[in-house]
């Protein structure tokens, strides 16, 4: 069953709409961290008792048998996080488990929307996509009972001309600054709204572009966005990006998955999946090696077309 999650929280208790169900997952394109941050609070505040694990260092054996009996009819709510940061043959297992799930827990998680595409399901799936309309927001301001609602929407409705579409994490960062600022968000709209809405997502965006070798899309993307920033904000960027790459693609080679995962932060999920058979070792190093040289040259003087350069070298390869 395919839920939207306005759906849900349109209910007089969303809660008890949550716990009608013994499996939950949550999908989307991106992970909402902000989201489940707060949702996972409320749970807190209604004494839901809550198990966070990691379905990448759990044996799916021993999770099995965990979430097959109560200790004294004390049912526990097991998050597992983001599902789609494992290997395919743990998600396939992991899926056929609970889709014969009935109790006595709960368990949830979040996976990547293109896998749902790919699988059978028989649980609850909540769809936790971008937002177009005020009307979505509403609903959302369940988790603010004591909170101006008029001051967000205003605030929203102002953002949505601009932006046509937010995720929920974008939505969840702009309430928490609203309640914040008050009656002030309208300085806030036109000073600092594009410095913290655009760049996760477009620098997102520009990495996938990279890490895939699709100069062509880089290229367009990078002329876009490349000059809203000064130039050793680029080096030391690239620098993070080529360093936790490298990282990702050592621990994965040598069968260190959690290390792995723990250094993808931040790394375009495209390349955590699939892209990092794009690249070597030694590639990887050498262009973290030639943006350190880079970032020097820049501090002393140097021309910023040198990135340009880089980029263009980087995709020769």
């Amino acid at each position: 069953m395919l839920l939207e999650l306005n759906q849900i929280l349109k209910t007089d208790n969303f809660l008890n709409q949550f716990l009608n169900e013994k499996v939950i997952c949550f999908k989307g394109k991106n992970y909402p961290v902000l989201f489940f941050q707060t949702f996972f609070n409320n749970l807190k505040i209604h004494n839901i008792d809550r198990c966070f694990l990691d379905l990448n260092e759990v044996d799916l054996n021993s999770f099995k048998q965990q979430t097959s009996q109560s200790f004294l009819g004390n049912n526990l709510f097991y998050w597992l996080g983001n599902v789609s940061e494992c290997n395919e043959k743990k998600i396939f297992e992991f899926i056929e488990y609970i889709n014969s799930y009935h109790g006595p827990h709960y368990i949830g998680f979040f996976l990547d929307e293109n896998y749902i595409k790919n699988i059978q399901i028989k649980f609850l799936v909540i769809n936790c996509g971008d937002i177009i309309d005020v009307n979505s927001i509403n609903d959302l301001l369940i988790f603010w009972p004591k909170v101006k609602h008029k001051i967000i929407i205003n605030l929203i409705q102002k953002v949505l001309i601009k932006y046509k579409k937010l995720n929920l994490d974008q939505i969840f960062l702009l309430i928490n600054y609203a309640t914040l600022m008050g009656n002030k968000y309208i300085d806030f709209v036109e000073l600092w709204l594009e410095k913290i809405l655009i760049p996760e997502q477009s620098l997102f965006q520009l990495s996938k572009y990279f890490f895939s070798k699709d100069s062509t899309s880089f290229f367009k993307y990078w002329n876009s966005i490349g000059q809203e920033y000064q130039p050793v904000f680029w080096t030391t960027y690239w620098s993070e990006q080529l360093f936790r790459a490298y990282n990702f693609l050592y621990f994965h080679e040598i069968g260190k998955f959690v290390q792995a995962k723990q250094v993808a932060f931040r790394l375009p999920f495209s390349f955590i999946q699939y892209d990092w058979k794009k690249h070597s070792l030694d590639e990887l190093f050498y262009a973290h090696n030639e943006i350190y040289l880079i970032d020097h040259s820049l501090k002393n003087g140097g021309s910023e077309i040198q990135l340009d350069y880089f980029f263009a070298k980087f995709f020769e390869n």
